[in-house]
């Protein structure tokens, strides 16, 4: 099986390494772990947001809504 591939944003792979240290080293439901899938995905989320906003894929309407889902998840 060919493994997936490699994200081109270097936080969302120095993550995704981490998450796959923290499986071998700590088992793969251990705390350690978990928190690294945590990162993981808060980490690939941010980045698909930021790519997504300097590309101009969202409408003016798009960035107000996700500007308060945001702001709104913050108070």
């Amino acid at each position: 099986m060919a493994a997936p591939p490699v994200p081109p944003n270097p936080e969302v792979r120095r993550w995704r390494a981490a998450v796959g240290l923290a499986a071998r080293w700590h088992g793969p439901d251990s705390p350690e772990a978990l928190a690294a899938r945590q990162a993981l995905r808060h980490a690939a989320l941010s980045a698909d947001v930021r790519d997504a906003l300097a590309a101009g894929h969202l409408s003016p309407a798009h960035r107000r809504d996700l500007a308060d889902m945001l702001l709104d998840g913050a108070a």
